[in-house]
């Protein structure tokens, strides 16, 4: 058996840490259906407009189908109302408003907040996503991996022009640009600086 002692020290106001401030998020956002749910309510509707007709009707008919046959009896209230209660697609509402709770949980468990169902919904025909920044969903660890030349270029000119315009660039993207000249090519940085020292180091000629 094992027992210690912890001390924590909380530096946030109650209702103001990062949890609080996220349930915040998510409570004050306001809900929109989603398509789905919009198409949902009109068919509901509808149905349910159709069953009640179909059973508010079945009464009168069956009625007057017991009178011209003379036998058998029309079906009471009780009968129709369970009938009804049967029919009406309640549940169906129900259904799509889960799914999306559902969806909305299962993305929590990979770090993301999704705002309501309807953005839950709209992820699923996302196949290309544009960032304003970087950084947003990246460690900083990019690498050039490919010089992908245009037609007329050779990849040989590509990593020249490539690296002389990375040389000043301290970032990992334009480091990764000369190591990639410099392992599959053979440049040097070095090389381009001694070369441009000396082509303007040398004698001009004068037609």
């Amino acid at each position: 058996m094992l027992s210690d002692q912890i001390k924590i020290k909380i530096t946030s106001n109650p209702g103001e840490t990062f949890l609080d401030r996220m349930i915040a998020l998510v409570e004050g956002a306001e809900r929109q259906k989603t398509p789905n749910e919009i198409a949902l309510n009109i068919m509901i509707a509808g149905l349910t407009l159709i069953f009640l007709l179909a059973v508010v009707t079945l009464l009168p008919f069956s009625q007057y189908s017991v009178s011209t046959a003379g036998a058998g009896a029309a079906p009471s209230i009780a009968v129709l109302v369970s009938l009804l209660v049967c029919l009406i697609p309640t549940t169906i509402g129900g259904l799509l408003s889960a799914i999306g709770i559902a969806g909305m949980d299962r993305v929590m468990q990979h770090n993301v907040l999704a705002m309501s169902g309807k953005a839950v919904e709209a992820s699923g025909d996302v196949n290309t996503l544009l960032l304003d920044k970087t950084g947003t969903i990246t460690i900083g660890n990019r690498q050039a991996v490919e010089f992908i030349p245009v037609a007329g270029v050779t990849d040989a000119e590509l990593a020249e022009a490539a690296q002389l315009s990375s040389l000043a660039d301290e970032t990992p993207e334009g480091r990764s640009v000369v190591v990639l000249a410099k392992e599959r090519y053979g440049l040097r940085a070095a090389n381009w600086r001694n070369t441009k020292r000396t082509s303007s180091l040398s004698p001009r000629t004068h037609a």
